[in-house]
């Protein structure tokens, strides 16, 4: 599953046994505006993201402050379909951009771009509840917005949000896990320029910063008590990085 930006559109593309990629077998177009007549004048598909039971696809589009469900067929030719109730507005002019799930807990974690903050969702069969939102900024921060990526912790304990713009910082928060609430830790600088992506190794304990803008990828210690971030001194030097990802051996 492809999310088109420009296009305002998302494809699934099926996979061959060897492993190579078919021809599109579906494009789904989305339509409409937003408030924002510079960023949101049409639709802008930002992200798509299986939900964890595999039931369902959900696209962030950024253009239209919307999150829109699919029903997931794997059989089908045409796998995607919309069920009734299939959308879940976001605040007007926000801009949602990426999201995250807790694992083995129905709760769902928004970043919106513009907005600068995280929406948190309930999740059951395809239906998304909100029940929270939280900034991803300072009390009083005062310029300009372009939050990025989010990503819960894989134990659960701790949510990280990056914040481009004027911050250059992650966004750290503890998760409650009866109730799934955020609530803000602190903030710290990625040592660098536009924090486009990060990704947290599967054992919990480092998190890789990618700034797009100062050409680094930073390594940070997580820890495991408060979720608070120390630089470990080790950086790699990569023109523009924009998306990291791990492989196991």
């Amino acid at each position: 599953m492809v999310a088109n930006y420009s296009g305002g559109n998302l494809s699934a593309l099926p996979i061959h046994d060897d492993g190579s990629l078919g021809a599109i077998s579906q494009s789904i177009q989305h339509a409409g505006t937003g408030p924002n007549k510079q960023r949101q004048e049409k639709p802008h598909v930002h992200s798509v993201t299986f939900t964890p039971d595999g039931k369902y696809l959900i696209a962030a589009d950024l253009g239209l402050d919307k999150l829109s469900i699919y029903r997931f067929n794997a059989t089908a030719t045409q796998p995607l379909s919309s069920p009734k109730d299939s959308a879940q507005a976001a605040e007007p002019g926000s801009g949602p951009r990426h999201i995250s799930f807790y694992p083995g807990k129905p709760y769902v974690y928004l970043m919106t771009e513009m907005g600068g903050a995280v929406d948190a969702f309930h999740y059951a069969d395809g239906q998304l509840k909100q029940f929270q939102h939280i900034s991803s900024l300072p009390d009083g921060f005062k310029g300009d917005i372009g939050s990025a990526d989010i990503h819960v912790a894989p134990k659960g304990k701790f949510l990280y949000a990056s914040n481009r713009g004027d911050a250059n910082t992650l966004a750290i928060y503890s998760i409650d896990s009866t109730t799934g609430k955020l609530t803000i830790k602190g903030f710290e600088s990625t040592q660098g320029k536009t924090p486009r992506n990060f990704m947290i190794d599967p054992t919990g304990h480092w998190l890789l910063v990618a700034n797009q803008r100062s050409d680094n990828v930073v390594l940070f210690r997580i820890d495991q008590t408060t979720g608070m971030l120390k630089a470990t001194g080790q950086q790699l030097s990569i023109p523009a990085p924009v998306c990291l990802k791990m492989i196991r051996k």
